[in-house]
């Protein structure tokens, strides 16, 4: 079982984001909570080879981030905020500018955590 907190911009009966006092977005705080069932893939039976064979070691972690992130076909929005969340409204993620981060890896790890 997986819990997700999630969060999302509220909008008017428009579609319009609402603002608060300050002019920044209104959010709603919601959960996700999906379930996976997993299997020992060792008690398998009939699986293609490719399967059995060992995962191996990345060599470099941002281009294979950005691999996944590319080959995905998610739709990632950027826009200058603190706030990196899916956007159900418009079937996208919503991301800070990559220049706002640290590093590479503090931004494909935010995109990561928001693809799940």
């Amino acid at each position: 079982m997986l819990y997700l907190p999630q969060q999302r911009e509220v909008v008017d009966s428009n579609g319009n984001t609402v603002l608060d006092a300050d002019g920044n977005p209104k959010v709603t705080s919601y959960a996700l909570i999906r379930e996976f069932r997993l299997f020992n893939i060792q008690q398998c039976e009939g699986l293609p080879e490719a399967f059995s064979q060992p995962v191996g070691m990345v060599d470099d972690p941002i281009a294979a981030a950005e691999q996944i992130a590319w080959q995905s076909a998610v739709v990632i929005t950027h826009r200058c905020q603190n706030l990196a969340y899916y956007s159900p409204r418009c079937d996208c993620i919503i991301m800070p500018h990559p220049a706002q981060f640290t590093s590479r890896e503090d931004y494909y790890g935010t995109v990561r955590c928001r693809m799940n």
